[in-house]
């Protein structure tokens, strides 16, 4: 896998980054306010030929990366945090960010109240029934779960979508 800063595009309808065919991608992050450009992990089948439509990340962010894979509440919150950011308005600023985020959140789990828990259900494409995924809050009032999905973004479900109690939940989350 690599990553990459891609430049994107519309094709049929959907941004998309500028690509060759055999490769397959995730987008990982780009900022609402600036769709031209965002970081993606590539899969490519062959090895990727140099373009002005994409770079690699730089050596620490890659490292940053490959450990949030790891813990994916710090992926998904360094997300979350970067792509809303409306300072953000080229690669080097995007870049910048996300390592901020992405040591902050690494270095809060310690402190974190994550856990796992079982799906009862299927969400095409991010959750099948019996997954395991991270829960980073739970809003007791509405009974509703917030997950990481596998392509780290934030989910809400009811409670009842999971092989758990409400009370160990509110437990767990009581002082969020």
């Amino acid at each position: 896998m690599q990553f990459i800063f891609c430049k994107t595009s519309i094709i049929n309808g959907f941004l998309s980054p500028i690509l060759p065919m055999s490769c397959d991608y995730n987008l990982l992050v780009s900022c609402d306010h600036q769709p031209a450009f965002g970081l993606y992990a590539v899969s490519p089948r062959n090895e990727l030929k140099a373009s002005t439509s994409w770079t690699p990340v730089d050596s620490h962010l890659k490292e940053l990366l490959k450990s949030s894979y790891g813990y994916p509440p710090s992926l998904a919150s360094a997300i979350h945090e970067t792509r809303t950011d409306l300072s953000i308005n080229d690669i080097h600023s995007l870049s910048s960010k996300l390592k901020y985020n992405l040591s902050k959140f690494m270095v809060f789990q310690r402190d974190a109240k994550h856990c796992l828990i079982q799906s009862k259900k299927d969400e095409i494409g991010y959750m099948d029934n019996g997954d395991f995924v991270w829960v980073v809050n739970y809003d007791k009032i509405n009974q509703e779960v917030v997950w990481v999905s596998r392509d780290f973004y934030f989910y809400k479900n009811s409670i009842h979508d999971f092989e758990v109690e409400h009370e160990w939940l509110s437990s767990r989350f009581r002082d969020l």
